[in-house]
């Protein structure tokens, strides 16, 4: 019956799904964090993918589940990648004089 879902939908029932997969990919978190001994050593694509997905929750949200980097590195790097993005180094021409043609 249609109405049945319909009103799963609207009480919150894929809601709860939702919190248990969040729930037990914290925990496999927590897990995976005390196995690494030392800082982790990301690359520049992991970094750029935690920064874009990390931005948006927001430094009280980051604060609860970061666990291999502080919520303040995570919007550092977004910030840097703002930066770099918004730099204009591509659209710069080369100062100084013209060359004159021979």
């Amino acid at each position: 019956m249609p109405w049945k879902t319909l009103l799963a939908a609207v009480s919150g029932q894929p809601d709860v799904e939702l919190a248990r997969r969040i729930d037990c990919l914290e925990a496999e978190n927590r897990i995976l964090k005390k196995r690494i001994t030392g800082r982790p050593k990301l690359r520049d694509v992991e970094r750029r993918q935690l920064a874009e997905l990390g931005k948006p929750l927001g430094r009280e949200i980051l604060a609860a589940i970061s666990t291999i980097v502080t919520p303040d590195t995570i919007l550092r790097w977004n910030r840097q990648l703002i930066a770099k993005k918004l730099d204009g180094s591509a659209s710069r021409r080369r100062t100084g004089r013209p060359p004159t043609p021979e």
